[in-house]
């Protein structure tokens, strides 16, 4: 099995919050399992309107995505 890669991201590029298929592409999952997650708590986050804006520095840390 090949070993899991961090991706490396600039981080002063990315605003504070971003949207949630920004964020799902930086975890590399769905746009609906990121939805999941901020609806369960799973991932710091605020709901605007029908979609999600995700903390930034947060989801970096939490995912141990390296600036």
């Amino acid at each position: 099995m090949p070993k899991t890669q961090m991706k490396v991201v600039d981080a002063s590029t990315l605003p504070p919050l971003i949207k949630s298929k920004t964020a799902a592409s930086l975890i590399d999952c769905s746009t609906r399992k990121l939805r999941d997650m901020c609806a369960k708590g799973e991932v710091k986050a605020v709901r605007v309107g029908s979609d999600w804006r995700v903390n930034t520095a947060a989801l970096l840390e939490q995912f141990g995505i390296t600036c």
